[in-house]
């Protein structure tokens, strides 16, 4: 056997070598690109580290994590590393400071983490490829929805921006602190305001769009609240209730039909 060669490091197929290369491409993690071509993790770093050494991604910089996804400022990011949300290292650099470097596979593992998708968004990140990826990753999970802000949840619950912050301190409405409340999307929709909560035990049932259109088609005909509720089978607050948040939200009359 010829003098440095090693089966383990010389055994490698022209496949094996462009689902590689293939996968540097795409930005794909190591383990990853381990994981396609059945090799362990440390085989395909090495392998990089000597043969595609120029093909490496460099680690990125705080600012340039931030210029990457599309947030405020490096300061953010530093925020990120110092809770342990993003996993960063120190490099000394000229001058004698110390310098913050994000590997691309730290900041693909924080992006997969779905505990601090709130503090970023998809849309916003300018890299086409690592676009595509978080999308996809958001997209696997399952339709959670976007984040909304307290104005934003306000607006489509018909109530105000307070109502919403009390929800939230009462832990009603389920959300998460970065800054400024974030509440996911999926979690407002399957939330049942105050006014339509049975106090008497029962369980709320929300109003179908079938009820929304016979409550505005009676009430337009000048029907009363107390033949609206008992039409219904409803109480006459959560009926009333009902139409204060449907006159809030400014939607028209004309597209909601009587049942037939």
């Amino acid at each position: 056997m010829p003098k440095g060669y090693s089966p383990s490091r010389n055994n490698w197929t022209n496949a094996e070598r462009c689902a590689v290369e293939e996968g540097i491409a795409d930005g794909l993690p190591l383990a990853a690109i381990a994981k396609r071509i059945g090799r362990s993790t440390t085989a395909v770093e090495v392998y990089c580290k000597r043969n595609l050494r120029r093909r490496l991604r460099r680690p990125y910089s705080a600012c340039a994590t931030a210029r990457l996804l599309g947030i405020g400022d490096g300061k953010t990011v530093e925020r990120w590393a110092r809770f342990g949300w993003l996993c960063a290292t120190r490099h000394v650099r000229a001058g004698g400071g110390r310098r913050l470097a994000i590997t691309h596979d730290a900041l693909l593992t924080f992006i997969e983490d779905e505990r601090y998708w709130h503090v970023w968004s998809p849309e916003r990140i300018r890299e086409r490829r690592l676009r595509e990826y978080a999308s996809e990753q958001r997209a696997a999970v399952g339709a959670l929805g976007r984040w909304l802000t307290p104005g934003e949840a306000a607006r489509r619950l018909g109530v105000g921006h307070a109502a919403v912050n009390d929800y939230i301190r009462r832990a009603l409405l389920p959300a998460r602190r970065w800054g400024n409340w974030r509440i996911r999307e999926s979690d407002l929709a399957a939330f049942v305001s105050l006014c339509e909560r049975s106090k008497r035990g029962i369980p709320a049932v929300r109003f179908t769009p079938t009820e929304d259109a016979r409550l505005i088609a009676m009430r337009a005909g000048g029907a009363t609240w107390t033949a609206i509720a008992a039409a219904l089978g409803r109480s006459i607050g959560s009926v009333y209730g009902r139409w204060g948040r449907l006159a809030g939200r400014r939607r028209s009359l004309w597209q909601y039909e009587a049942p037939a």
